[in-house]
């Protein structure tokens, strides 16, 4: 089966076409980085090579983030969207799934 995404989503169904119009829209985002800030340099003692210099030249990658021994990725998921609720003037409370 082949989908193609355009400016109407195109759903094929038993292999036969049907436009559905979709209303959505982004009214708010959030992002949020562990604290834990892990340099190049680490690599660099980790690999034995400097690898610092090419990563900052060729990707721009100047650190990582690493999460806390106590910290997943549901904790870094609720603490954007608490960032983009608030961004929002929203409360969870207000939320409803339709």
């Amino acid at each position: 089966m082949d989908f193609i995404i355009k400016k109407q989503d195109i759903v094929q169904v038993d292999n036969q076409s049907s436009r559905k119009q979709r209303n959505a829209s982004i009214k708010s985002t959030g992002s949020y980085a562990p604290e834990r800030k892990v340099p190049n340099a680490f690599f660099n003692e980790l690999l034995g090579e400097d690898v610092d210099t090419w990563l900052k030249q060729h990707v721009q990658i100047y650190e990582r983030r690493w999460c806390s021994d106590d910290e997943s990725t549901a904790d870094l998921v609720e603490k954007a969207c608490s960032k983009a609720l608030k961004m929002l003037a929203c409360s969870r409370k207000t939320l409803t799934c339709s």
